[in-house]
């Protein structure tokens, strides 16, 4: 084998970002039996998008993480992995995975819903919007979202490390570039600031 075929891939940012989150959800599944997963797009009206920096929205991120400790929707939530991404149609947003506590909680539609109205109404002060991926979850293909039982859905659980995860985790050049210019017109920098992310 020549040393072009090898698959230097294998050893890119994005597939290290793959392997730090499927690492959290095998030990968390090690851990726990049952997990529930909740995935989230959180965004921003319309009327607001163009204001909003990634500053701001790593700001609103990690202010809804610490809050967990105090807010009863995060009571069972044993982790998250998130993303920041920006596009032209809804600009900057955040793909959201929560995993919960299967045996503590089982409405997964619900607690995505309550987690996205703290999202739009107390955390960005009624300036955001949320799409409640597992009110579809029936419509996905490969479906990695709901109650997975460590012992009867293997194959569920083979959709969200090999479909869900990958799509968290995949880095965006378009996103870099938006980050460069915000950094820019603030007279800073964008260096340390991180658009993946998931809990220990």
């Amino acid at each position: 084998m020549t040393n072009a075929a090898l698959p230097t891939f294998e050893f890119s940012i994005e597939n290290n970002l793959l392997e730090s989150a499927t690492d959290l959800l095998k030990s968390l599944q090690a851990k726990h039996s049952r997990l529930m997963l909740i995935r989230l797009d959180c965004s921003f009206k319309e009327q607001y998008q163009s204001r909003i920096s990634i500053f701001t929205i790593s700001h609103y991120l990690k202010q809804l993480w610490n809050n967990r400790r105090h807010n009863s929707i995060f009571e069972h939530c044993l982790g998250w992995v998130w993303r920041i991404e920006y596009a032209a149609d809804c600009q900057y947003h955040a793909h959201l995975l929560f995993i919960y506590n299967g045996h503590h909680v089982q409405s997964d539609v619900y607690y995505a819903d309550r987690v996205g109205e703290y999202w739009a109404n107390r955390i960005t002060r009624g300036e955001g919007s949320y799409y409640n991926c597992n009110r579809n979850k029936d419509n996905y293909a490969f479906c990695g979202l709901g109650t997975i039982d460590r012992n009867k859905d293997i194959e569920k659980f083979g959709h969200l490390v090999g479909y869900v995860l990958p799509y968290l985790t995949k880095e965006s050049p378009l996103t870099r570039e938006m980050m460069q210019r915000d950094a820019e017109a603030l007279n800073t920098s964008a260096s340390g600031m991180r658009t993946f992310g998931c809990s220990c």
